[in-house]
């Protein structure tokens, strides 16, 4: 009698879990390879492009209420006169950091849209495949069998 001889089911259920395993993760390389205006024909990237005339505003004023408190921090110092290469640099700062503010979607698009074409050059349409080898899938099947 068959009633030990539970390989057969073993090896289905396997398979199952094979399977699944790789379906998401082909599911997971498919997404890593669209870019986000691309994703779900852009809707989550259309309610980015509407928030963000908003987050440039509070976050261009935050960089000048830091730069002021910058300023002001370093020119009070009484000890040490505040020099040009000083100023300078304080305004070569503020000027990185607005340009960051103000350009903050063109980058993170650029750089999704970059690690997505990275990605899609890495598996060029194939992935690997798990499975199962033919000599393990026939020890499976025996298990059980005296």
């Amino acid at each position: 009698m068959d009633i030990f001889s539970l390989g057969g089911v073993i090896l289905d259920l396997l398979q199952t879990v094979v399977d699944f395993w790789n379906d998401k993760v082909s599911l997971v390389f498919e997404l890593l390879g669209q870019s986000p205006v691309s994703f779900k024909n852009g809707g989550p990237w259309a309610v980015v492009a509407n928030l963000e005339p908003i987050f440039v505003a509070v976050g261009s004023s935050l960089v000048v209420l830091f730069f002021v408190i910058g300023f002001c921090s370093e020119s009070i110092d009484v000890k040490e006169e505040v020099r040009f290469e000083t100023i300078l640099r304080m305004l070569m700062r503020i000027g990185i950091a607005e340009w960051l503010v103000a350009n903050n979607v063109t980058i993170m698009k650029a750089f999704f849209t970059s690690a997505g074409n990275l990605v899609g050059l890495m598996i060029q349409g194939t992935t690997t495949k798990l499975k199962i080898p033919g000599e393990q899938q026939t020890i499976i099947k025996d298990l059980g069998r005296v």
